[in-house]
């Protein structure tokens, strides 16, 4: 199907693809996949609110937001989990290209279809707790281009990096958010600052470096050939290299937090509101306790805190 002539930003001069091929097929093609996970992602979320009640007294005491933030960060450790697999994808498809990030963008890597398509349905959970939530500008930022760009990409398109967002990037979450729940819950605390350093060195080689190299590489192939008018589409190949750049400064603002929390320049948050702090004195007769804080400490995730990463 041929695109109409006036397409212009919308697809390229050598494009042969119509606005529905472009927006709307990739989703009629796989909304199976895409709406089970995001509703998979949720049945996650409130299970686990409906089921730690009775397995944490912690929990209980924790306030209703952060009750909430509990069940996100769990959801997190499992599309962190679920996305394991897409970092090994991406690992051994540049094992098959002699270590080199190929240019074949529109070949489909082995295997990646279902990461490539649940990854969607995980940034649609996520915009929908942003805007159900109302969580501030920065997270709602995140969300709203993290899936436009993974939603474009499953046109399919650039199998090969979007693998690496999908896989390496997820995958090192499940580092920080489990020990954000230890620390929530005032279990195994050692263990909790230990996941944090190791989550710390990962976000610096897999987000920092690894993320800086793979994105440069991308917009070095890209951009010409987008300037050329080469492509499918313009519009969404611009959307999605733009998206990467968001989602990029948004973790160097995230290691420059991290960076002065470990110089001492910065504060440690606490990863529990002040409302389940003050409920725990209340528990404890005025009696407070200390946990162990370590460079990559983060918040709760809710309006106005910071940092977090995705």
């Amino acid at each position: 199907m041929s695109s109409p002539a006036f397409l212009g930003a919308f697809g390229s001069t050598e494009s042969q693809y119509s606005y529905y091929e472009i927006f709307i097929h990739p989703f009629v093609r796989d909304a199976e996949i895409i709406i089970a996970a995001t509703i998979g992602y949720f049945v996650v979320q409130f299970a686990t609110m409906a089921m730690m009640p009775y397995i944490s007294l912690a929990y209980r005491k924790l306030s209703k937001t952060d009750q909430q933030n509990f069940a996100i960060r769990v959801v997190s450790i499992v599309n962190g989990f679920v996305m394991f697999n897409s970092a090994f994808i991406f690992l051994d498809e540049l094992r098959r290209n002699n270590w080199t990030l190929h240019d074949r963008h529109y070949e489909e890597i082995p295997g990646y279809r279902p990461y490539r398509l649940m990854i969607v349905g995980y940034f649609l959970w996520d915009l929908l707790v942003c805007v159900g939530y109302r969580w501030g500008a920065m997270w709602t930022i995140h969300a709203i281009v993290s899936f436009l760009g993974t939603y474009f990409l499953a046109f399919p398109f650039s199998d090969q990096y979007a693998a690496y967002y999908t896989g390496m990037f997820e995958t090192s979450n499940a580092f920080i958010h489990s020990a954000a729940l230890l620390k929530m819950l005032k279990i195994h605390l050692g263990l909790a600052s230990l996941l944090e350093y190791i989550f710390a060195g990962l976000f610096f080689f897999i987000r920092v470096l690894g993320g800086t190299f793979v994105t440069l590489s991308w917009y070095v192939d890209m951009v010409p050939r987008l300037l050329a008018g080469r492509g499918h589409s313009h519009f969404t190949i611009a959307v999605c290299l733009l998206s990467v750049a968001v989602v990029m400064v948004l973790q160097y603002v995230w290691f420059w937090e991290i960076v002065k929390i470990a110089t001492g320049r910065g504060d440690a948050p606490s990863v529990v509101s002040s409302d389940s702090n003050d409920d725990d004195k209340k528990a404890t007769n005025g009696s407070s306790s200390t946990s162990a804080t370590s460079p990559a400490s983060t918040t709760t995730r809710r309006r106005g805190a910071a940092p977090k990463v995705e």
